[in-house]
């Protein structure tokens, strides 16, 4: 049976490619830990080198509402939702972003 990648995998794997992929699943881990500025920083990185991968800006949303950035935060929720193309998505993280901030 296969094992499930830990956060702790995602994070070293990150360490040893910071080009990779990874790196929304890292910032989200930051975010979660409340090290906002670090997962901003890893996320506007990222975003250079995958501009067009929705789940970094998603990510970046909450952040910056977590910053108390609303503006910023419904900017990236909906760039983010403009590549998916998702309505549903934006009104879901739109009323986390909501709660966030209040």
């Amino acid at each position: 049976m296969e094992q499930p990648i830990t956060e702790d995998k995602i994070k070293l794997i990150y360490e040893f490619n910071n080009n990779s992929p990874l790196f929304a699943r890292v910032a989200l881990s930051e975010v979660e830990h409340g090290s906002i500025p670090e997962a901003i920083n890893i996320l506007q990185n990222g975003i250079k080198l995958y501009p067009s991968y929705p789940s970094p800006y998603i990510v970046l949303a909450l952040a910056n509402a977590y910053s108390g950035n609303k503006d910023e935060a419904l900017k990236y929720l909906s760039k983010g939702c403009e590549i998916i193309n998702s309505p549903d998505t934006f009104n879901h993280y739109n009323e986390k972003i909501i709660t966030i901030i209040a």
